[in-house]
Order: C-alpha cells, then structure tokens, then sequence
C-alpha cells in the first residue's frame, strides 16, 4: 500500500483517538489506555517507518465487566529509498508497505502509570508480509516515557444519528502525554526499532480516557 505522510498527518495519527464499537449502545461506560510510537530505521533499501500500537478497552457499564484488546504493526519503506535523516529534514515522504499486523489478543504485559510518564508493551502479533504473503511472528517490546510538563487533558462528544432507538450521544474524557518511545521490535531477522533515528518531532504518545454514551430509552413494542 502507497502512502504519502507528512509531519502533520503523522501528528494527527498520535491524536487520533478511535471509538470502540462497545460504546455506540446506550449506557455503556468504558475506560481505556493506548500507546503509539514510530520508529525510524535505516535499512539497505532506504529508511524503514514502523508504527506499533496497542489499546486496552475496559467496558464497566453494563456488567459484567470486560476487556477488549487491539494491537497493530505497520512496517514501512521509504518509496523512493532515500534515508531517514534527508526524509526527517524534508518534513514529508512517500511510503510503501512492507507488512503489517493486529491482534485483539491480550499482551503479556500492557501498563501505564497514572500520570502518564511510563507505559510498556510485550507481545507477539502475527504479521504478513504484503510482496510474498510470507507470516511472521514480531516479537514487541517496547516502553514509553512520558514527556513531563505535557499532559493535555481532552474532551469530546460524538453523535451517531442512525442509532436505534434514537441518537446515541458518546461523551469522551481523558488525557494525553507525548512521549519518548524505544525497544525491539523483531520478527526473527530483523529488529526495526533497532538503532532509531532520532527525530526532531515527537513521535510517541501515551493516552487516557474514559467514554460514557448516553441516549433514549429503549422503546417498547406493542
């Protein structure tokens, strides 16, 4: 897959909070955690772009409680196979997919404090590379420090008209710390968090948030 990235949509990639379908239904209260990084790696092909992420989606109303997971992995190449540092200085580039990957099973180790400054990610996602249709196993580890003096508190309301009964109304509250990120991320021959070029923008989050969605009452049926 081609993409073309630049600094801003990259920004609005870390930003970006998405809505899990558990909280569309009326009533329903989660909290949830998620962490982002991209990592810059040069490799013989020109430089390598890795995003990995992963959220913990914890439904506390209704009962019973429950916990959904969600992690992903997109390794990418520079299209035109220049390196990291002249693409960094650009600001903007072209990028092909080399292989990709999610689980929505739970991490051997997900945590972030509650002020934000530290997070951590082990787990193994299945990957597919796009060229040959080869899978693999990446093996993550990585962990987050949370910048200090830069936590942004968010908030938000979402309307989804077509709902039923009638319009559902998501209430989104939560905080968000950018962060520094590094770790391994290797599928058995190639580790791409491996000597991360430095970046002169952040690349990293680490977030918070709780959602309640209110809405009419169930209509009954005569």
């Amino acid at each position: 897959m081609f993409k073309l990235i630049s600094l801003h949509s990259l920004g609005a990639a870390m930003a970006a909070l998405s809505i899990p379908m558990a909280a569309v239904a009326q009533g329903t209260s989660t909290t949830d955690k998620h962490v982002f990084a991209v990592f810059f790696a040069d490799g013989p092909a020109g430089c390598l772009i890795t995003t990995v992420s992963a959220t913990e989606v914890i439904q506390t109303k209704p009962k019973p409680s429950t916990i959904q997971n969600l992690s992903s992995v997109d390794i990418a190449r520079e299209f035109e196979g220049r390196d990291c540092a002249t693409i960094i200085a650009g600001g903007a580039w072209s990028q092909i997919t080399l292989a990709s990957g999610v689980s929505d099973q739970p991490p051997t180790e997900f945590t972030v404090d509650q002020r934000l400054t530290q997070a951590s990610l082990k787990m193994t996602i299945p990957i597919v590379f796009s060229e040959t249709g080869v899978e693999a196993s990446l093996v993550a580890n990585v962990i987050w420090d949370g910048v200090v003096g830069q936590l942004t508190p968010f908030r938000s309301h979402v309307t989804f008209p077509a709902s039923s009964p009638g319009p559902v109304i998501i209430h989104v509250s939560g905080y968000s710390r950018p962060a520094t990120s590094s770790g391994s991320l290797f599928d058995g021959t190639t580790d791409y968090a491996m000597n991360s070029v430095p970046t002169p923008f952040v690349r990293a989050s680490v977030d918070v948030r709780t959602e309640h969605s209110a809405g009419p009452k169930p209509r009954l049926l005569h």
